[in-house]
């Protein structure tokens, strides 16, 4: 409730059935990973809360906790834009066609230059960029109905008849960034998988950016390797 609602406003609650999926997926984690390795039980609210609170983050609105993420209008619609990393931002006047603009100007001008450009067309050309971007839907997503009354929650991932591999013989290779790969990966790391974290030596993870404490959360007790990905032997 600290991170959702307007930072002028009162915090929103969770929306129903929230808490009881979370939790589910929780005890599948736990469950599946004790099948093949060590069991890692995990207290999914807290994950979700770790990072912002490592960080000093609070409810913003209509932009993410850090700010890198916000909603902005568009012609007939809504648009959410991630401008988190360097080469994201280096991109907007691509994006817009409009000429140079100065760092600390970047979400002026593409809240201006959006108002007169559909959703669509917004979309369309950050993804000829490779920048994410993404169209709001209309009216509200209704969830599918799960197991959870309304709230869908992930489907059983090992049967009881699957083979197990054990974890504790597996490497994983880590190409991810940010938070959700590296999490998923820790999450396998805990449950007894050997994990090699690589990043290129040219756009390393973004989270090296943030907190230490928080990039350490998510990738200690890695092994590490930095690679030039522009060359062969790399």
């Amino acid at each position: 409730m600290a991170l959702t609602g307007r930072a002028d406003g009162a915090a929103l609650a969770v929306p129903a059935g929230v808490v009881t999926v979370l939790e589910a997926v929780g005890a599948q984690i736990a469950a599946i990973s004790a099948r093949q390795g060590d069991a890692v039980e995990l207290d999914a609210l807290a994950l979700l809360g770790e990072r912002a609170a490592i960080s000093g983050f609070t409810r913003q609105g209509d932009r993410s906790c850090g700010g890198g993420t916000r909603l902005v209008r568009a012609a007939d619609g809504w648009v959410a834009a991630s401008l988190a990393r360097a080469d994201d931002v280096a991109s907007v006047p691509a994006w817009l066609e409009v000429d140079d603009v100065w760092a600390d100007e970047i979400w002026k001008v593409v809240t201006e230059e959006s108002l007169g450009r559909s959703s669509s067309a917004l979309v369309a050309r950050a993804r000829l960029l490779g920048l994410p971007v993404s169209q709001l839907p209309s009216e509200p997503l209704r969830p599918a109905v799960g197991p959870f009354g309304d709230y869908p929650v992930v489907a059983d991932a090992v049967g009881e008849d699957d083979r197990i591999v054990p974890l504790d013989d597996l490497v994983v290779v880590d190409l991810s960034s940010l938070w959700a790969g590296p999490l998923c990966t820790n999450v396998l790391r805990l449950a007894g998988a050997r994990v090699v974290k690589v990043e290129s030596t040219r756009r390393p993870d973004g989270a090296r950016a943030g907190p230490p404490a928080f990039f350490d959360l998510l990738n200690s007790g890695k092994a590490h390797a930095g690679l030039d990905l522009s060359v062969a032997p790399g």
